[in-house]
């Protein structure tokens, strides 16, 4: 089973990547939550890692994004390091 700290780490890390995707393509909160077709206050809890999102969903912000999973689960993206703090 995940400790809480490293589910915590895992779910805030995959937040900021996505962010930083969105922010990258120059997309607000608002045109994610359009062409993704989800609410606006969903996808800032995906961002800021308080929440757990589905396969389903992370398909979607991706599909909506022009990425694919692969590029959302990029290694080099995330700080492994951080996630036994």
């Amino acid at each position: 089973m995940i400790n809480k700290k490293i589910k915590s780490n895992l779910l805030v890390n995959l937040g900021m990547r996505l962010r930083q995707i969105r922010l990258h393509k120059r997309l607000t909160l608002v045109g994610l939550s359009y062409s993704s077709d989800m609410e606006t206050a969903n996808i800032s809890r995906i961002e800021s890692g308080k929440t757990n999102p589905s396969y389903l969903i992370l398909y979607r912000l991706c599909r909506a994004l022009g990425i694919s999973l692969e590029e959302l689960f990029k290694a080099d993206s995330f700080k492994f390091d951080s996630f036994y703090v």
